[in-house]
């Protein structure tokens, strides 16, 4: 979604502590998640409190390749892009989610911090492992991880059957990361980009999606 979000506040994060090995029923139990991220958010992670438009960002990613979403501090970007990488870790075997941002006190206290919360705080046990800047789920070879970099090579070498890459703060990620991304993403039988950052100068590939690439941006 290319459209706004309101203000809200969020939580601190609570760490207590990793959870079982996700089971084999748990694991069956949140495929029928995939067609309705929306569900899982609300019957999974027990978060009730989203707005429509951090829905249609769940849909969004859920049903096109590409989403881009421009809106301010405060406005649940984070929260949703947090939901999303649960989602797509939990829901669907042989996944992998990359996060990525410009420094590492976003990838780590942002949209990281946010996914420490709603792990912890879900409605149902989701099982796995959270550690920092990774989330696996071993039963059904799945992971996600996130880190900052300047180096396109740190993109190399990622293969799965479903790949799902989250830009963060993208006004400050300069073209070769986003080159280096479409690679990642140029393999695998479902492919999903979320590209989200607070508004920036008229430059940057950020600006450029909606300056000129809309067309391949939901």
């Amino acid at each position: 979604s290319k459209n706004g979000l309101p203000v809200r506040k969020h939580p601190a994060a609570v760490n207590q502590g990793n959870r079982p090995t996700m089971s084999t029923a748990l694991a069956q139990s949140l495929q029928r998640y995939q067609a309705d991220p929306c569900a899982f958010v609300r019957e999974i992670l027990g978060v009730t409190s989203n707005y429509p438009k951090q829905d249609e960002i769940l849909y969004s990613v859920r049903d096109k390749p590409r989403t881009a979403v421009r809106a301010g501090n405060g406005c649940g970007k984070a929260v949703t892009a947090s939901e999303l990488v649960i989602w797509a870790a939990a829901c669907f075997q042989d996944s992998l989610v990359v996060t990525t941002a410009a420094t590492t006190r976003q990838v780590e206290k942002q949209l990281w911090g946010e996914i420490h919360i709603r792990y912890h705080k879900s409605r149902r046990p989701l099982g796995g492992e959270l550690l920092g800047t990774e989330l696996r789920f071993p039963k059904i070879g799945s992971r996600a991880i996130g880190f900052s970099t300047d180096d396109p090579g740190r993109f190399e070498g990622w293969h799965a059957k479903r790949i799902f890459v989250v830009i963060d703060e993208a006004k400050s990620v300069e073209q070769p990361i986003f080159d280096a991304v479409e690679r990642v993403l140029s393999a695998g039988e479902w492919l999903r980009l979320l590209v989200i950052s607070t508004p920036g100068g008229p430059f940057g590939p950020f600006y450029d999606i909606f300056a000129k690439q809309g067309h391949l941006y939901s």
